[in-house]
C-alpha cells in the first residue's frame, strides 16, 4: 500500500512539475530552437507572452501570431523579434497583441501585407526597411515611436486614427520656489513616424512640433522629416480634433478620406497641402464642427464629396452641406451657393483668397458669424 501511496505521490510531483515548466514557457525558452514554431517569453507584467523571434519560421513567407500561447494571451511582439526576416511576406496578428516594438518588423524586405486590428502601440524604428508595404492600417493606434516607417517608400494609402499626434504626460518642472509635477502636450506632425532621416524615394518636408503645459508654457520646434512620394492618400479614422501640425506642408498628397464619427477643426490641418485634390466624407460622418478664424483649405482642393449613405450631409458645388438645416457648412473655391441652401454657416468662406464674386440666392435665410472673414478679394455680393 505504501509503494502505491508513493508512486502517486511521484508521479503528482512529477505531473505538477511538468506543467509549472510548460505553462511558464520554460520548455520554450530552453529548447525554443528546437521547437517548431514561434519563440515566446513570459510577462509577468502583462500576465501573457511576448513574440521574440521567428523561431522555425524565420524563413516563412506567411507568419500568423497566435491568440493564445500556453493558456495565456499573446500581448506584444517583441523588440527585433522578426527583424531581417527577408522572406517575410504576411504577418497576420490577434486582436489581443496590443503592442509592436522597436524594429520589431525592420528590415523585413518582402512584406506586402500586416494587420493590426488592435495595435495601440508602435515603437521606434518598428516597420524602418519594409519597402514593400503599399497600405498601412492602424485603426486603434494611441502612440506610434519615430521613425517606426522610416524607408517604406511604397507605401500609397494610410489609414488611421491620429491620437498619436497628440501625447499628454506629466514632467517634473521648476515652479515658484520649488519643482512641482506639471501637466503637458505634446503635438506632433504624422511625418514624425517616417523620421529625419532621407531613404530612397522619400521627400523632404519641414513640419512643427508643439509642446504646451499647464502653467502656461508653450515652445514651437520645426523638423524636417522624409515621407515616401508615393503617399497620395490618407484616411482618418475615429472622432479627432484637429491641431493644425498634422500635415504642415505634406507633399503628395491629393486624396482625403474623413471616416471619423465627430471631426473638429479640420481646415486648419491642411492649408498648406498645396497638391490635395480631393476630400471626401464617409457615411460614418456624424458630426463637422465649425471652422475658425484659421480655416483654410489649400487652393488646389477641387473636390468635395459626400458618401451618399451619409444620413445627416450631403454635397453639392464643392461644399459640404448640412441636410436637416440646409447649412452650408463650408465651400471651397466655389463662388456659386448651392440650391436649396437656407444658410451660410460660420467661417463658411473664411479665407478664400480667391473668391471674387458671389451671389447670394433669396433662399439664403441667415449668415453666420464671419461667413466671408479675409475674403480679401471679395469685390461684388449680389
Amino acid at each position: 500500500m505504501k509503494k502505491v501511496l508513493l508512486t502517486i505521490l511521484i508521479l503528482v510531483l512529477v505531473g505538477c512539475t511538468a506543467f509549472f515548466v510548460w505553462d511558464n514557457g520554460l520548455i520554450n525558452k530552453f529548447f525554443g530552437d528546437y521547437i517548431a514554431g514561434l519563440k515566446y517569453e513570459y510577462s509577468d507584467d502583462a500576465d501573457g507572452y511576448i513574440v521574440v523571434g521567428a523561431g522555425t519560421y524565420k524563413d516563412s513567407s506567411n507568419i500568423v501570431v497566435p491568440e493564445r500561447y500556453l493558456g495565456k494571451y499573446v500581448e506584444s511582439i517583441g523588440a527585433h523579434a522578426f527583424e531581417n526576416c527577408t522572406s517575410l511576406k504576411s504577418i497576420t496578428i490577434s486582436s489581443k497583441v496590443g503592442s509592436i516594438d522597436e524594429k520589431a518588423v525592420a528590415g523585413c524586405s518582402s512584406l506586402t501585407n500586416i494587420t493590426l486590428p488592435n495595435v495601440k502601440l508602435i515603437g521606434e524604428g518598428a516597420f524602418t526597411g519594409c519597402n514593400r508595404l503599399t497600405n498601412i492600417t492602424l485603426p486603434n493606434v494611441k502612440l506610434i515611436g519615430e521613425g517606426a516607417f522610416t524607408g517604406c517608400n511604397r507605401v500609397e494609402t494610410m489609414s488611421l486614427s491620429l491620437d498619436f499626434t497628440r501625447i499628454k504626460s506629466e514632467v517634473l518642472k521648476n515652479y515658484g520656489s520649488g519643482r512641482k509635477w506639471v501637466k503637458q502636450t505634446d503635438y506632433y506632425p504624422v511625418g514624425f513616424i517616417f523620421g529625419t532621416a532621407s531613404y530612397p524615394e522619400s521627400v523632404e518636408i519641414q513640419q512643427s512640433s508643439k509642446c504646451v503645459t499647464q502653467i502656461g508654457e508653450s515652445t514651437v520646434s520645426t523638423s524636417s522629416y522624409y515621407i515616401p512620394k508615393s503617399l497620395t492618400s490618407i484616411t482618418i479614422l475615429g472622432s479627432y480634433s484637429f491641431h493644425g501640425y498634422e500635415f504642415e506642408n505634406f507633399k503628395n498628397l491629393t486624396h482625403l478620406v474623413i471616416a471619423g464619427e465627430r471631426i473638429s477643426n479640420i481646415g486648419t490641418a491642411f492649408a498648406t497641402c498645396s497638391d490635395l485634390t480631393h476630400l471626401t466624407f464617409t457615411s460614418a460622418v456624424t458630426k463637422v464642427s465649425t471652422m475658425d478664424s484659421e480655416y483654410k483649405f489649400p487652393q488646389s482642393l477641387t473636390n468635395v464629396t459626400v458618401e451618399e449613405t451619409n444620413p445627416l450631409y450631403y454635397s453639392e458645388g464643392n461644399s459640404l452641406i448640412e441636410r436637416e438645416s440646409k447649412t452650408l457648412i463650408f465651400c471651397c473655391n466655389n463662388d456659386v451657393i448651392p440650391h436649396g441652401v437656407t444658410s451660410i454657416g460660420e467661417y463658411a468662406f473664411s479665407n478664400s483668397s480667391n473668391l471674387t464674386n458671389i451671389i447670394i440666392p433669396d433662399s439664403i435665410t441667415s449668415i453666420g458669424d464671419s461667413a466671408f472673414y479675409n475674403c480679401e478679394n471679395l469685390n461684388t455680393v449680389m
